[in-house]
């Protein structure tokens, strides 16, 4: 979206809708490093919003009412109570940006290449594509040691505190905190956050895919054509019909909804069980190994651990089949790569959960699989749903993960928007980025519909704890 804006149309392509209306756009602010971290923050602020929101959600009032009555003022409630109850939450948003950012390929290469900008990423997807693998492995290497250095001072934060729980036995409240005169200040300031990085962009896309010409802003070029045209309707594109009326649209569709709810109910399930284990077991050497393991697929960038399972699975080695090609592979692949982010999302979630009730259980004799039946899974029902929708977003988007892996045979939505990006086709690649967009935002507001909870809330594993409002 942002080259959809910002596009210049001097480096290559089409130019944007800013340069379409006349205005000049500086070229450093439409590729090198400045887009690249704009969007990298905004592509992860969704992600560490759940997180936080949603172990904010989880603590109870009645201790911050209790320091207020004692004249404590809101900064310092702030940085005393609420700060250190959600800091488990807000360092994993930043491990998960972080590793992320160090890992990403797509967007460096997108917003970099025009004008000669790399990233480690980058350079390593360069050293393999030519054939210069020493280099490759050493960069390699490099990131995971990054990246492992960073989880670990993330465990030595957090340590092995049990003050993170915010849900007991007993039950709590949560009563809304006024913020006084900084109230409309705050709302202004998110409301024209929220306008300049999601509305405006997607307004800008959705209006570029009725654009019978691109670039071309008038009610005379409206069209309908890239969304449901027929094939011959117009000369630009070869005349190719609307993406609705493709031959390959709808079996990458299936194929698409196929893939991502097979891996989010399976990355759901994975992921709070990781959570549960790591958190129980935090302080132990099994437990920070589980957690280290789990987070290994962040440390490779997705093209290169796309590529790695190519070599393992493209023919028959010892007892592995030959998978290449098919949907299993890609199953695989994507649940892999979904631990970490399932992993700390489970981890977020069962931190919120206290051990008071579980070794209550215990003394009474309940196993293990009765305790978590019937006390965990419960409590941690709102995060499995919010783990799915997490799990969900990243799938059905991903495509440097699996660009190497598809086949004829077996191909998504996201790389159906790289093909026709890779061959001029934008309109028809805007279609595809807008419905991709909708079928995301429809697939949230159905889980908030039928599971009744508020998602970034569910994150903190709030909505079992007894809550009375």
């Amino acid at each position: 979206m942002w080259l959809t804006v910002f596009r210049t149309g001097t480096r290559g392509g089409m130019p944007g809708f800013l340069a379409g209306m006349g205005l000049q756009v500086p070229t450093w602010f439409a590729y090198g490093p400045v887009p690249i971290i704009i969007v990298m923050a905004l592509s992860g602020f969704g992600s560490t919003y759940l997180l936080v929101s949603g172990a904010l959600s989880s603590v109870n009032s009645e201790v911050e009412e209790m320091a207020s009555i004692m004249g404590a003022s809101k900064t310092r409630l702030l940085r005393k109570i609420t700060f250190p109850l959600v800091l488990p939450a807000m360092l994993s948003g930043f491990i998960l940006s972080f590793a992320s950012a160090m890992g990403s390929f797509s967007t460096p290469a997108l917003l970099g290449s025009r004008v000669g900008y790399d990233t480690i990423a980058t350079m390593l997807v360069s050293s393999l594509r030519t054939r210069d693998f020493n280099a490759g492995y050493i960069i390699t290497l490099v990131l995971i040691i990054i990246v492992a250095i960073a989880v670990f001072i993330n465990q030595k934060m957090i340590g092995i505190r049990r003050s993170y729980a915010t849900i007991m036995g007993k039950g709590s409240r949560c009563t809304p905190l006024s913020l006084g005169k900084a109230k409309y200040p705050l709302l202004g300031f998110l409301t024209v956050f929220m306008t300049i990085t999601v509305v405006i962009p997607m307004f800008v896309l959705l209006l570029d895919t009725v654009m019978l010409v691109p670039g071309v802003y008038s009610l005379s070029n409206f069209t309908l054509h890239y969304w449901i045209g027929e094939r011959g309707g117009i000369d630009l594109f070869a005349g190719m019909p609307g993406v609705f009326r493709h031959p390959w649209f709808w079996e990458s569709f299936r194929t698409t909804m196929l893939l991502t709810v097979c891996v989010a109910v399976i990355g759901m399930f994975t992921g709070q069980f990781l959570g549960y284990v790591c958190t129980r077991g935090r302080g132990r050497l099994s437990g920070r190994i589980l957690e280290q393991c789990a987070f290994l697929p962040y440390m490779i960038p997705s093209v290169t651990f796309g590529a790695l399972y190519l070599t393992m699975w493209i023919e028959p080695r010892l007892f592995l089949p030959s998978l290449y090609g098919t949907f299993a592979l890609l199953a695989l692949i994507c649940v892999v790569n979904g631990l970490p982010s399932a992993s700390r999302a489970g981890t977020a979630n069962m931190m919120q959960i206290g051990y008071d009730l579980e070794e209550a259980a215990s003394i009474q004799g309940a196993s293990f699989i009765r305790r978590f039946g019937k006390i965990v899974l419960p409590l941690a029902k709102p995060g499995f749903l919010t783990g799915f929708i997490l799990i969900f977003m990243s799938t059905i988007t991903t495509l440097d993960l699996i660009i190497l892996l598809m086949s004829t045979n077996v191909t998504t939505l996201s790389y159906m928007v790289f093909s026709f990006s890779e061959s001029g086709e934008s309109a028809h690649a805007s279609v595809l980025s807008a419905f991709m967009f909708l079928l995301v935002l429809a697939t949230y507001l159905i889980a908030i519909k039928i599971g009744k909870v508020d998602l970034a809330a569910a994150y903190g594993g709030s909505s079992g704890g007894g809550k009375s409002k």
